[in-house]
């Protein structure tokens, strides 16, 4: 502010001052009345019964430009959906679960078989409040819900949103995206007992999401329940993203479900899918498909398959862990299916299921590499066990690669089993470039390819199927040359 010599303020300064404050409103509940009051001198205030109401004419009132809409702490019930159609700040006084012990200092907004908040405009930013729907059994019932249908390129929702510190709980849809979406941000959301987590049925989007915890989606019969579904994006990146479907009241399908996706660059990192009935992430393509996925150290959980990927092509999965819990029916713990180009290293692969499942299994793959993964098969005294841990399975394998792998039981299976139990590559299709031994050992360290031939000493052996031939041979290093022989050494 410019001071005149006799030190007071002129007029036009104190003008500019008055406009340089963001147009903004106050709300809360007093007794049965719904107050908006303008925080700039000579504002409209706004006072009726229906909090919604109140909130939308102060939206509405609100300039071009936008502004802000700050809640004080308490509770307040939404009869129907406020729409953000301006560039607008919607600020709670905090958020935290309220239950079993009730937190003070938040905001808590209840709304019923509707929307709570449609978002249909760019730089719409929500912060610091508790979202609570009327039941996950209510399939209309939307807690944020990013409407981008037939929005111009100049309005493209998603430019600057940005949604933070925010709990949702018991509803159909916590967080909804719709037609075109472009530079969304999540950040620090937390959804519980909802029917689903973070649904995108998009034309195409851009987001970010970091530290999105859905726990306990499901449960309404019939009605599919996906923790992250995706459809037609072509940018996006989860950072440190979770999951938890073991939870009683839960029925989670997938955890992370990507649908006909667009080339892009996709990164997921430090994400953790847990407790799934079918698969912690699933590549669904229509048709074979460029899509460029990286997922980096990442946790996959679940009943049928740790991983599925079907009819993708560039997608690299490197460190974290695959795993396969009890009460389902898989058939492998990771498994990429009419697909090429898909990297899995460094990966921990699990089975904790008492049943003969393949560990990494490449159906019909093209230019895959295996690399430097740590397969450890659960062994309970009685259990059957897979005859190979890694495979190539379908008839039209061509030109991938496993290097280096890991094969690892528990203690207690028979000592006899180095070879069988290992993996089976190539068919009459298979043009493998480079293929060398897994390392198989168990509990105690005992190398199961070790054997002892005199002279030669102990050495690795490798158990393979020659297609030609259609019959096991093992190939062994005897004196310092390889030896491919039919029989077993002794």
């Amino acid at each position: 502010m410019k001071a005149t010599a006799g030190g007071k303020d002129t007029v036009g300064d104190m003008q500019r001052v008055v406009q340089s404050i963001p147009s903004s409103y106050t709300v809360w509940k007093d007794g049965t009345q719904a107050i908006a009051e303008s925080n700039v001198k000579g504002g409209t205030d706004y006072t009726t019964g229906t909090v919604a109401v109140v909130i939308q004419n102060a939206i509405d009132a609100l300039p071009a430009k936008g502004g802000s809409i700050a809640f004080r702490e308490g509770d307040l019930t939404l009869a129907s959906e406020v729409v953000c159609n301006k560039p607008v700040l919607i600020r709670g006084a905090g958020f935290g679960l309220t239950e079993p012990v009730p937190v003070q200092g938040v905001t808590t907004i209840t709304f019923g078989n509707h929307t709570a908040f449609k978002i249909t405009n760019r730089s719409v930013q929500i912060e610091n409040l508790n979202l609570v729907g009327g039941g996950k059994a209510l399939a209309s019932g939307k807690a944020l819900y990013f409407n981008g249908v037939g929005q111009p390129a100049t309005n493209r929702v998603g430019w600057a949103n940005c949604v933070r510190n925010i709990a949702i709980t018991n509803c159909y849809d916590p967080l909804y995206l719709d037609g075109d979406i472009f530079e969304l941000s999540l950040d620090h959301i937390y959804t519980k007992n909802c029917q689903r987590g973070f649904y995108a049925d998009t034309d195409s989007i851009n987001a970010y999401l970091n530290r999105v915890c859905v726990i306990s989606c499901g449960t309404v019969a019939g009605a599919a329940a996906d923790a992250f579904y995706v459809k037609n994006m072509n940018a996006l990146f989860m950072d440190d993203c979770q999951a938890f479907g073991g939870d009683p009241d839960s029925n989670m399908d997938y955890g992370l479900h990507l649908v006909d996706i667009m080339a892009g660059n996709q990164v997921f990192k430090g994400i953790q899918m847990d407790g799934c009935n079918k698969a912690g992430l699933y590549v669904d393509m229509p048709a074979s498909r460029l899509v460029q996925i990286e997922v980096l150290g990442s946790w996959f959980h679940a009943k049928e398959n740790a991983v599925l990927i079907k009819n993708a092509t560039d997608i690299s999965i490197v460190g974290g862990m695959a795993y396969v819990i009890a009460g389902g029916t898989p058939d492998s713990i990771i498994k990429a299916e009419d697909s090429a180009v898909i990297n899995i290293s460094d990966v921990k692969v699990r089975q904790e299921v008492d049943a003969a499942i393949l560990g990494i299994e490449l159906h019909d793959t093209t230019q895959c590499s295996v690399f430097g993964n740590f397969v450890y098969n659960y062994y309970a005294p009685g259990a059957a066990l897979n005859d190979h841990v890694i495979q190539e399975t379908g008839t039209t394998c061509d030109w991938n690669k496993v290097i280096g792998n890991t094969v690892r039981w528990s203690a207690g299976e028979p000592v006899d089993l180095y070879g069988a139990y290992s993996m089976k590559l190539g068919n009459p299709h298979s043009k493998n470039q480079f293929v060398r031994p897994v390392i198989f050992n168990n509990d105690a360290g005992v190398e199961k390819g070790a054997i002892s031939t005199g002279t030669a000493g102990n050495r690795m052996v490798l158990k393979f199927y020659d297609v030609t031939l259609t019959a096991w041979r093992y190939a062994y290093i005897d004196n310092g040359a390889w030896v491919i022989a039919v029989a077993e050494p002794t």
